[in-house]
């Protein structure tokens, strides 16, 4: 799996569809340097997520790079 192509969506930050079914997403929070990554598995036609890996970096940089890393390690590439 290579670079994951990210957008900005209103209310979510950064988002990224790496495969069909597997969505990343990276938010802020209102704790200081601290950025929230999810990588969700998409079902029901992408109406619904449900998260199959969460966690927390100190920079927007690196809850990317975790959440594509964890995207690679689920999706198997």
């Amino acid at each position: 799996m290579g670079r994951a192509m990210w957008m900005t969506v209103p209310g979510e930050a950064l988002v990224s569809e790496v495969k069909p079914g597997l969505r990343l997403v990276v938010t802020r929070t209102e704790a200081p340097a601290t950025v929230r990554f999810v990588v969700e598995d998409r079902v029901m036609g992408g109406m619904e997520g449900h998260p199959v890996l969460s966690g927390y970096r100190e920079s927007v940089a690196a809850a990317m790079a975790a959440a594509e890393d964890g995207a690679a390690r689920i999706g198997g590439g």
